[in-house]
């Protein structure tokens, strides 16, 4: 029973350290670049509604941060109490096929308690891979699944990310190789400059803006 307290108390522990780094760190990436990209491109702006915007801006991404840590811990915390007491339950089940016992058996496959003997990881971790892409995918669908301009720019940098790393798990290195580190260069850019000259509408306001501030930018004569 204190051990189980004492685990409770542990994964507490873990969701709210989680929740504050997510916080503190979002305040911290976010603030200098909201300062400074309010300052460049805001010039419409009055500064009291500067200061309003980068408030926003840091405040958005903190709270998305933190709250995702929170729910992507708290997740995993429930597969974990979950597949060890579903564990409990299958070893005092009798073999034969109830209900009851399918149900079992179906709950044993998704919080992954089967096959090779499980190893008890500290709170705070996934006991499975595959909580993680669950618990990823819980916190993804309620806090990055919001539409707003800090989640969109988030969510777009982790895809490009994500594609790098799934094709290094395939064997196919991107950056450390200079021939398809051209072709990726030729690739992106080409693309992007075909849209920014014909159908700017189509790439990110914020994108947009940059772009224009570099190709549609006259000498002040």
């Amino acid at each position: 029973m204190a051990s189980s307290s004492s685990n409770l108390t542990e994964e507490i522990k873990a969701i709210v350290s989680a929740a504050l780094g997510g916080v503190r760190y979002g305040i911290k990436i976010r603030f200098p670049h909201a300062f400074v990209m309010t300052l460049l491109f805001r010039q419409d702006q009055s500064t009291s509604k500067k200061i309003a915007t980068i408030l926003r801006l840091s405040r958005d991404h903190a709270i998305s941060l933190g709250a995702f840590a929170a729910i992507y811990k708290t997740v995993l915390a429930l597969l974990k109490a979950s597949s060890r007491a579903v564990r409990s339950f299958d070893s005092k089940t009798s073999t034969k096929a109830s209900p009851l016992h399918l149900a079992g058996r179906i709950l044993v496959a998704i919080c992954g308690v089967t096959g090779r003997r499980l190893v008890e990881r500290p709170p705070g971790y996934p006991e499975r891979n595959h909580h993680a892409l669950l618990a990823g995918a819980v916190g993804g669908y309620l806090v990055w699944g919001r539409y707003n301009k800090v989640n969109t720019q988030i969510n777009l940098y982790l895809l490009s990310r994500v594609i790098i790393a799934l094709g290094k798990r395939h064997g196919f290195h991107i950056e450390h190789n200079e021939g398809r580190y051209r072709w990726f260069g030729a690739a992106v850019w080409g693309i992007v400059m075909h849209l920014f000259e014909g159908q700017p509408d189509a790439l990110h306001s914020s994108l947009e803006r940059s772009m224009d501030e570099i190709y549609r930018y006259s000498l002040p004569l």
